[in-house]
């Protein structure tokens, strides 16, 4: 049985380093997994910004049509009432028409908050991902660092007993 002992301690070292490196190698296997579900998080989020701004462009443009079409529509009743386009008349076109493009800027406006909104979780989300990614590559040094302490660990047990008997 003492001639076991050492073989023992041996034994006991290796599967602990192996176990060292398996470890940290989980770890640093689920951190990568999560850089990469936040770098696609932060495409989505690109892509989000970029839909956005077209919608955006495309609601604005609606609006400036629609505005145009009403306010043909207000001449053309104002024409056939008989009250022109002079004087209370041209002022009341004149404030529907900046009322209108007034419509069309705060659908551009909103537009652009969400985008930069989508813009700036995309961001975050590439930083969560890069932090990520260093923690990967720390939980790998800290398990070489780990295996290591366990085989000089190991070692000095071996030594013990090579010096005790």
């Amino acid at each position: 049985m003492a001639a076991a002992i050492p073989y023992l301690i041996i034994a006991s070292t290796v599967v602990s380093a192996v176990g060292a490196v398996n470890a940290a190698s989980a770890q640093a296997d689920n951190s990568r997994a999560q850089a990469q579900a936040a770098q696609t998080n932060a495409t989505i989020a690109q892509q989000n910004a970029h839909n956005t701004l077209l919608v955006s462009d495309a609601n604005e443009e609606q609006q400036r049509r629609k505005s145009a079409m009403q306010l043909g529509e207000q001449r053309a009743s104002l024409l056939s009432a008989g009250i022109g386009a002079d004087g209370s008349a041209s002022d009341v076109i004149g404030q529907s028409t900046a009322n209108a493009e007034l419509d069309a800027f705060n659908i551009r406006y909103q537009g652009g908050l969400q985008a930069n909104n989508y813009a700036n979780q995309s961001l975050m989300d590439n930083a969560q991902s890069g932090a990520a990614l260093q923690s990967a590559s720390n939980q790998e040094e800290a398990g070489t660092y780990g295996a290591a302490t366990s085989l000089l660990s190991g070692a000095g047990k071996y030594a013990d007993y090579k010096a005790t008997h």
